[in-house]
């Protein structure tokens, strides 16, 4: 008999524990789901944060640029005033009958940027174009690239 209770109450405890593990787990899978679908607001507010930052860089770079383009501007147009009073000056003085006063030189263009060269040209050896190179080997552009190959060796 002893064995017989022993039999039965095994089978018992192991569906119990089954049935404590799943619901169990099925709460907790619940808990996740709702705790993270919860979180529009805090996804609006980090996509408003990141949007603000975006903008504030932008901003500046945009102010830097503005005082940049302003600057240059400034420069250009005092340097044509500059040439225009100068002209204005000199035909006064030449319609009133006097002298001419001495031209005043005017302001030099700021240097223009030079492009960047082509490193692949200015190596030793390194020429621009296929005629010059083969001029370089001493080849002959009639021939085929293996009699070329064929006279080199």
């Amino acid at each position: 008999m002893k064995s017989e209770i022993h039999e039965f109450s095994k089978p018992k405890i192991n569906v119990m524990n089954k049935k404590i593990f799943l619901v169990l787990g099925v709460c907790g899978a619940m808990a996740a789901t709702l705790s993270s679908c919860n979180n529009a607001a805090e996804t609006e507010k980090l996509t408003n944060e990141q949007n603000a930052k975006i903008q504030s860089l932008v901003d500046e770079k945009l102010t830097a640029l503005e005082g940049e383009v302003a600057t240059e501007c400034d420069a250009e147009v005092l340097t044509a005033a500059t040439a225009q009073y100068d002209s204005l000056v000199l035909a006064a003085a030449a319609t009133k009958g006097g002298k001419k006063p001495a031209a005043k030189p005017t302001a030099k263009p700021t240097a223009k940027k030079e492009e960047p060269k082509d490193p692949q040209k200015e190596r030793a050896g390194g020429s621009g174009t296929q005629t010059e190179i083969q001029k370089q080997r001493n080849a002959d552009p009639a021939k085929t690239d293996v009699e070329n190959q064929k006279k080199r060796n």
